[in-house]
C-alpha cells in the first residue's frame, strides 16, 4: 500500500519547536559570553561586536522564519493555496531571510577571525597568509557574490510568482552561494589545527580544547548539508513545502551552531564564577616549537585572559 501523497506534508509544527528551540539555546549561549566578559570587565572587542550583531541578526531572521511557517510556507494544502499577492509577499519575505542568512553567517565567521588572530597573532607566515585569504574571501568577495545573487533571484521571482520553482540560473545561483559559504566554514574550521596539535598540554586539555573548536563542526555540516540538499533539488522534483522546510531548518541550525561555537569559545569564566573557581591568573600557552610558556600579547588586558587556549580548554571540561 502506497504512503500518502507528498501534497499533505506538513510540518509547521515541528519547524515552529525547531525556530523557537534554536533561538533559546543561541540566546543562553551569548547571554553565558557576554556574562563572562562582565565577570573580567572586559571592554568591548571587535569580535564581540560582530558576534552581538550576529545575534541579533539571528533573532530577526528567526522572527521572519517563524512569520513564513505560519503562513504555511512548510505545509504543501497551505502554501499551494496562497493568492498570489500574498505570495509576492512571503517572496520578499524570504529575500530579507536570504539577507539576514548571509550578514549572520559573515559577521559569525569575521568574529572567529578576529579571535583568531588574537589567540595566534599573526607571527607566523603561513597563518597570516591563511588569515587574510579567509578574509578578503569573506569580505567583499562571498558578501558582493551573496548579496548580489540574492537580489537577482528575487527580481526573477518576482516576474513569475505563481511558479512554485526558481528560474533555472536563479536555482544554480543559490546552490553556488550555498557551496561558497561552505568552503569559507571548512577553512574556517581548519585554520586553527596546526597551532592545536602543535601546543603541549596534558591530553585531557587538549582534547577538551579540541572538542571547544570541533563544535564549529556542527556549523560545517549544516553549511555541507545546505549545499547537498540544493545539489539534489536541481535533480530531484520537491513538494514546494519540503523544499521551503529543508532550507530554513538548515539555515537556523548553520546560524546557531556558529553563534554558539563563537560564544563557547570565550565562556569560562562564567562556570568558573558558577562552580566557585577562582580563575585568575596570567594567560600562557605553549607552544610545540620552542617548548616554553609564551604568554599571549597584551596580557595585561582583561579580555585576553578570557581567550587563552588553556581557558577554551578548560570550559570543555567544565561540561
Amino acid at each position: 500500500m502506497s504512503g500518502p501523497p507528498m501534497s499533505t506534508f506538513d510540518m509547521t509544527n515541528e519547524g515552529r519547536f525547531a525556530s523557537a528551540f534554536l533561538l533559546v539555546l543561541t540566546t543562553i549561549s551569548v547571554a553565558i559570553r557576554e556574562c563572562s566578559r562582565r565577570i573580567r570587565k572586559a571592554d568591548m572587542a571587535a569580535y564581540d561586536g560582530l558576534l552581538y550583531f550576529a545575534y541579533l541578526c539571528y533573532v530577526a531572521l528567526t522572527g521572519f522564519e517563524l512569520w513564513s511557517i505560519t503562513n504555511g510556507v512548510t505545509s504543501d494544502p497551505k502554501f499551494l493555496a496562497i493568492p498570489p499577492p500574498k505570495r509576492i509577499v512571503m517572496l520578499k519575505v524570504f529575500f530579507v531571510i536570504a539577507i539576514l542568512w548571509a550578514t549572520t553567517t559573515i559577521c559569525v565567521k569575521l568574529s572567529i577571525l578576529f579571535l583568531y588572530k588574537k589567540i595566534f597573532c599573526l607571527k607566523e607566515t603561513w597563518f597570516r597568509i591563511a588569515w587574510w585569504s579567509i578574509f578578503i574571501y569573506l569580505v567583499p568577495c562571498f558578501t558582493v557574490v551573496s548579496f548580489t545573487l540574492q537580489a537577482y533571484t528575487l527580481v526573477t521571482s518576482l516576474t513569475r510568482p505563481n511558479s512554485p520553482t526558481l528560474p533555472k540560473f536563479s536555482a544554480h545561483s543559490s546552490v553556488a552561494i550555498t557551496w561558497l559559504n561552505a568552503l569559507a566554514e571548512m577553512g574556517l574550521l581548519l585554520l586553527p589545527i596546526p597551532h592545536l596539535i602543535a601546543l603541549q598540554m596534558t591530553q585531557k586539555r587538549k582534547l577538551a580544547l579540541l572538542a571547544v573548536f570541533c563544535v564549529g563542526a556542527v556549523a560545517t555540516m549544516a553549511s555541507l548539508a545546505r549545499g547537498v540538499s540544493a545539489s539534489i533539488r536541481l535533480t530531484t522534483k520537491w513538494t514546494p513545502a519540503l523544499t521551503n522546510f529543508m532550507l530554513l531548518i538548515l539555515t537556523m541550525t548553520e546560524c546557531a551552531a556558529g553563534i554558539m561555537c563563537a560564544s563557547l569559545a570565550t565562556s569560562k569564566p562564567f562556570f568558573q564564577y558558577v562552580f566557585g573557581r577562582n580563575g585568575k591568573g596570567n594567560t600562557i600557552y605553549t607552544t610545540g616549537v620552542t617548548g616554553r610558556g609564551t604568554r599571549l600579547p597584551n596580557t595585561s588586558e582583561s579580555e585576553l585572559v578570557d581567550m587563552s587556549i588553556k581557558e577554551a580548554g578548560s570550559v570543555a571540561e567544565t561540561h
